[in-house]
């Protein structure tokens, strides 16, 4: 009887701490070109990203279409979490109003890229970095992207990009374009 005095004491501060239904983020797919997501995760503003140590979620949503739910008043990350590679952030420092949606759109912000192989080495990996990245041998390299497979789909953020192939035997790493430009909400096919 203890028990139950003290949980029904305690419900109503639970129900006060947990998110509003009302205040949160819709992701809007209304471009061309939009990137397969395998999980939406939300932190607070400055945290570790998904996958690094002491990452804490606020939020997780594996159907994109699905509202997210977020409590009003904290400012926050959104991290998008593509089928394949490294979890990207989407949007940082957003401050979530009270009673209020906000529609956030991946084509604004994403591109894909897809490498055939046609005439490429054995694939160990694909490397997506930024322009002026050294690559994957070098000291001072930073992946922004990367998949296992050619022909696959791979989420990119927007802006010019270099692409690197690893081949499978552990030589170094050959640079397939010097630069690739990445279009927001668009597809990018290289052979």
């Amino acid at each position: 009887m203890r028990w139950l005095a003290l949980i029904l004491l305690l419900m109503p501060l639970g129900s006060t701490a947990s998110a509003d239904p009302e205040s949160g983020f819709r992701i809007v797919a209304d471009r061309v070109i939009v990137p397969e997501v395998a999980r939406i995760v939300v932190t607070r503003a400055g945290s570790p990203a998904p996958g690094e140590p002491k990452h804490v979620p606020l939020a997780v949503q594996a159907d994109s279409k699905k509202p997210i739910a977020v409590e009003a008043g904290a400012t926050v990350d959104v991290w998008l979490i593509p089928k394949v590679g490294v979890p990207l952030r989407f949007a940082d420092g957003i401050r979530v109003e009270a009673g209020k949606v906000r529609e956030l759109r991946p084509g604004d912000a994403f591109g894909i890229l897809t490498i055939r192989g046609e005439n490429l080495p054995r694939l160990g990996r694909i490397v997506v970095t930024a322009e002026d990245d050294p690559g994957p041998d070098e000291k001072g390299h930073r992946r922004l992207q990367f998949a296992d497979d050619y022909k696959t789909d791979i989420v990119v953020p927007a802006g010019t990009v270099r692409i690197w192939i690893v081949p499978h035997n552990g030589a170094r790493a050959t640079k397939i374009d010097d630069t690739v430009r990445i279009l927001a909400g668009r597809s990018v096919v290289l052979d």
